[in-house]
């Protein structure tokens, strides 16, 4: 909504600016009566309007079988908190309706004043004759007029052909359309001007058809003798605000050369304002080269032998509990350190954060901070600049994701340069430790698929389609009452190296049975312990053919995380991990 109103807005005030710089004074009233129309419309559809532009990326090399979305964790217990969107939009309906209700009264006082009026045919309109001490004005093929001044004669033949080119072009179609937009978008002011643009225009019209039968000056001094400042919101009438352009418009000698040219100069700028609005850049990778593939496997290769130079590698194959693998790393073979090995992780980058996205931190109600993994309060950043910070990452938190204590509906990760330089900078460098356990085991077999698939539906978790709350309580219930969600606590639990590197992690050891085609989401529940190990895992959403079961077999495999801690003090966790998979 809110994009669709500062794109459309833009729009608004581009094109009425253009009009009156470049149209406005030109005898060109056609023309503009159907610009103003197709500004207003134009408007209102090029938030919806999106033009791809390709641009072409070199392809880089992607984890050939699972393709991960990190998302926020999910967790039973929500939040009642104030309903600020449905406040809104209470009050946004009653205004509406209560404009509505106007607009609907002003035109039923045209039916209940011709109801009591005397009425003259006219042509293809009928004139209402109306006691009470009004200028002519028109509404529909309706004339309005002082019942007294049209049979003494003071209203002319002038002023009646005037107000019959109003009835004749339908101008009264133009301001119902706007009054409804003004209405819908009650809050925007810019329609306001628009009428005014549309009325005026409308005058220009209708005395560019009178002066063609009568004098014009003898016409200019009708209209200073009738000229007053009141006017029918949705009746063309002679204003006296209105009327000093008018006579200047009725005097100006149209050039088709200029007009000529102010049209043509349209073309780019409406042109540059959709391109500008609409076009969306879509990165399309071009093919890699051999040689290109070569030069990015060699340097994967190059830095993961850096990452993991002098780190003993123990692989045990669980199947028949024996060690397959227990020698140095440097001493693996090509074909093992491709099968076993992660790639090295990629380093953090540091960004500097926009004072513009700092300030929004300090609101207590949008965000929940966290400075160095540490949970802090918001009135901590009254103490900070943006560049303290040297990475900052931001996450929406759905509404069934929020507690008591972490009601935010985002939550943000702050970075100081000490802790980057310190934790974060050289991460990718070095693995955190001196042995690397792997845990392997043999592909399941279809035979096995089909009996393992049987024994996890027999729970009804597993063949739920949708993901509900009530689930998610009961699996906890079910996991005993110690276990904590990641919006309770100071510090969420984390995998070294970050979340990516634990998505590479099963990315390399996650086996796609070969009965699975296509596409599909896996969804795995499962408990972080206070040492960091890995418990109850269980699959919420399966894709089917067996993809649940292999996610549960690689769930067995992972090493131990960090743990969550509150009050300085570790506390079982519950995670999910959402697993995107393809073939």
């Amino acid at each position: 909504m809110t994009d669709f109103l500062i794109t459309s807005n833009i729009a608004l005030f581009v094109l009425l600016a253009i009009y009156h710089v470049l149209l406005e004074r030109e005898k060109m009233h056609t023309f503009n009566r159907f610009y103003l129309l197709g500004a207003v419309v134009l408007s209102l559809l090029i938030p919806f309007l999106t033009f791809e532009i390709i641009s072409q990326v070199p392809a880089t090399i992607m984890p050939e079988l699972i393709q991960p979305t990190m998302t926020a964790t999910l967790v039973a217990e929500s939040r009642a908190s104030f309903p600020y969107h449905q406040v809104f939009w209470a009050i946004y309906a009653l205004v509406t309706i209560a404009l509505l209700m106007r607009f609907l009264k002003n035109l039923s006082a045209f039916a209940t004043r011709e109801n009591k009026s005397e009425i003259i045919d006219c042509e293809k309109s009928k004139i209402v004759l109306v006691d009470n001490d009004i200028l002519p004005h028109t509404f529909w093929n309706r004339i309005y007029v002082n019942a007294t001044d049209y049979k003494s004669g003071k209203i002319t033949k002038e002023l009646l052909d005037h107000e019959m080119v109003h009835v004749k072009q339908k101008h009264s179609v133009d301001i119902i359309f706007i009054e409804l937009l003004k209405v819908i978008f009650w809050f925007n002011p810019i329609f306001i001007f628009y009428k005014r643009a549309i009325q005026l225009n409308h005058e220009f019209l209708a005395d560019s058809a009178v002066v063609e039968k009568y004098n014009v000056v003898e016409y200019q001094n009708l209209l200073l003798k009738t000229a007053s400042a009141h006017s029918y919101s949705l009746a063309s009438s002679l204003n006296y605000q209105l009327t000093k352009k008018r006579l200047i418009m009725m005097t100006k000698t149209a050039s088709k050369r200029r007009i000529l040219l102010k049209k043509a100069i349209l073309l780019p700028v409406l042109a540059a304002l959709i391109y500008s609005s609409c076009t969306k850049v879509v990165a399309q990778q071009t093919p890699m080269t051999t040689s290109d593939q070569q030069y990015d496997t060699r340097n994967e290769q190059i830095s993961r032998d850096a990452y993991y130079k002098n780190v003993h590698v123990i692989v045990k194959n669980m199947d028949d509990n024996k060690i397959v693998i227990d020698k140095s790393y440097e001493k693996l073979s090509t074909s093992e350190k491709d099968r076993y090995i992660q790639p090295a992780p990629a380093p953090y980058q540091k960004k500097e954060l926009s004072s513009q996205h700092f300030n929004s931190y300090k609101n207590t109600n949008e965000f929940a901070i966290w400075i160095d993994s540490r949970h802090v309060s918001n009135t901590v950043l009254k103490h900070h600049k943006p560049s303290d910070f040297a990475l900052a990452t931001q996450s929406f938190v759905h509404k069934n994701a929020r507690s008591k204590k972490f009601f935010q509906p985002n939550q943000v990760q702050l970075y100081t340069h000490e802790y980057f330089d310190k934790t974060l900078k050289n991460q990718h460098k070095k693995y955190p430790g001196d042995t690397l356990k792997i845990f392997h085991t043999a592909k399941i077999k279809k035979e096995q698929l089909a009996e393992v698939n049987a024994a996890i539906e027999k729970n009804s978790h597993n063949t739920a389609q949708k993901l509900r709350e009530e689930e998610i309580e009961e699996y906890v219930e079910e996991t005993q009452t110690d276990v904590r969600n990641t919006t309770e606590i100071d510090k969420k639990p984390d995998f070294p190296g970050g979340i990516a590197e634990f998505y590479k992690f099963v990315s390399a050891n996650y086996n796609l049975p070969d009965s699975f085609k296509g596409a599909g989401r896996i969804i795995v529940m499962f408990i972080i312990e206070k040492d960091g190990s890995i418990s109850n895992s269980e699959v919420i959403r399966d894709a089917g053919e067996g993809t649940g079961p292999e996610a549960l077999r690689v769930m067995q495999l992972a090493p131990k995380w960090i743990p969550g801690e509150d009050k300085g003090e570790p506390v079982r966790v519950l995670y999910s991990l959402p697993i995107s998979i393809v073939k």
